[in-house]
């Protein structure tokens, strides 16, 4: 039996704790109100993802520790890369276009065994209730994707990624999908534009700051569309997808936003999506 007290915490979330377990692993310990299906879930899409040559922390089992549930898996060593980014202003440039190299690569590969795209962007958008008028045009055009097989992590930004040596290890893979490209690029282009400041910021930093994510998400869209061959035509389309697809994760203040960009890009909807 695992003792809680003699572990270590590492890392803590919305929904879960991490603990150094055994010194080259670390269990991912659930909040007691999370279900055993949602850790099922999960852990199915990580054995997926260890049997492939996509570098992430490998699975190794479900455990239970007083009623909460967890999943074990190899310990990481290195820094999360948002941390790179806040200390090291300077280098932001080149680690967001390696960054962007990063998804480009991990976008072209497939594996077995990972939920649809369709069946996943439809159940987040089903989540939400903030556009009732536009919901079920969207699901249609969700319902009519292309039925492309490439890796998704479907939270790709730099509060997942360790820098490991002088590799990134990508890690929480609970949103991960099989599908188009153009739909887990977006996502993330989404979260480095958004006007949502996670932290307490002065009016004028603020406005500074943002300008400077944005100016960052410009290059990586960039490095990103080069590195791929995808074009920034084909990702019009997805635009209303993707974001109602976030509203789902009601982050704060970000739905007037989101809203706006669904509004735009409705129109798109019916428009083949060309690469």
């Amino acid at each position: 039996m695992i003792n809680l007290d003699g572990l270590q915490q590492i890392g803590s979330g919305a929904t879960a704790d991490v603990y150094l377990y055994q010194q080259t692993k670390v269990i991912k310990l659930f909040s007691n109100n999370y279900s055993l299906d949602a850790v099922n879930y999960e852990a199915s899409i990580a054995k997926s993802v260890s049997a492939s040559a996509i570098a992430a922390p490998k699975y190794h089992e479900i455990v239970s520790i007083g009623d909460r549930s967890g999943i074990v898996y190899d310990y990481v060593p290195g820094e999360i890369l948002i941390n790179q980014l806040l200390a090291k202003p300077s280098r932001s440039i080149s680690i967001i276009k390696r960054l962007a190299r990063a998804q480009a690569m991990l976008n072209a590969k497939s594996i077995d065994g990972l939920p649809k795209q369709a069946e996943r962007l439809s159940s987040l958008i089903k989540r939400t209730d903030q556009i009732p008028e536009y919901q079920a045009q969207i699901l249609r055009a969700v319902s009519q994707l292309a039925s492309a097989e490439r890796v998704c992590h479907g939270d790709f930004h730099v509060g997942n990624i360790i820098s490991h040596q002088q590799d990134f290890i990508v890690i929480d893979w609970m949103n991960a999908y099989s599908g188009n490209a153009e739909g887990d690029l977006l996502r993330t282009y989404l979260m480095l534009i958004t006007p949502f400041i996670p932290f307490e910021m002065n009016p004028l930093k603020k406005v500074g700051f943002i300008a400077y994510k944005r100016l960052l998400a410009s290059l990586y869209l960039r490095e990103y569309l080069k590195e791929s061959g995808i074009s920034k035509h084909s990702l019009r389309k997805w635009w209303p997808i993707i974001a109602a697809a976030r509203l789902s994760d009601e982050v704060p203040n970000e739905a007037p936003w989101l809203k706006k960009i669904i509004k735009k890009h409705l129109k798109y909807l019916s428009v083949t999506n060309h690469r």
